[in-house]
């Protein structure tokens, strides 16, 4: 049974990683301890106009507060970054910190990313199509 489970495991590791290529590549840079990061087009499309400056005071507010916490539809955010990087998406691929929410401010009717671009990405390859988010409501 151990030995299914650890084919089950890297042939949907390998099913991940192929998604993850198909990602269309930015550029490569090598980080000071000498690794190679190699930079990719975030799947969601940018946030359009003035992004929402969220304080720490209003992110800390919703984190307290659980009427802020929402299933968001991953078709309906948008981004602040045009990219990610391979190994951040890579850390979350058997899905996101539970301990690390998801950051989403809601403006004008539009879902921006306030925090959470690589754990995102990585549901998005995980086909999924929505995700518990905290949304940022009040803010500015």
């Amino acid at each position: 049974m151990r030995a299914s489970v650890a084919k089950l495991t890297r042939r949907w590791a390998g099913a991940f990683d192929r998604k993850l290529k198909q990602l269309a590549f930015v550029k490569e840079d090598v980080w000071p301890d000498g690794q190679v990061i190699t930079f990719l087009k975030s799947p969601f499309p940018m946030y359009a106009g003035r992004y929402p400056h969220v304080s720490h005071r209003e992110i800390a507010s919703a984190l307290r507060d659980p009427k802020s916490t929402e299933t968001v539809s991953l078709k309906s955010i948008r981004s602040s970054q045009g990219e990610v990087t391979d190994v951040g998406v890579k850390k979350y691929q058997n899905g996101p910190d539970k301990l690390l929410p998801i950051l989403i401010a809601l403006s004008d009717g539009t879902y921006a990313i306030q925090d959470g671009h690589h754990r995102l990405t990585a549901l998005w390859l995980q086909g999924k199509a929505s995700t518990s988010a905290t949304v940022v409501r009040n803010y500015g």
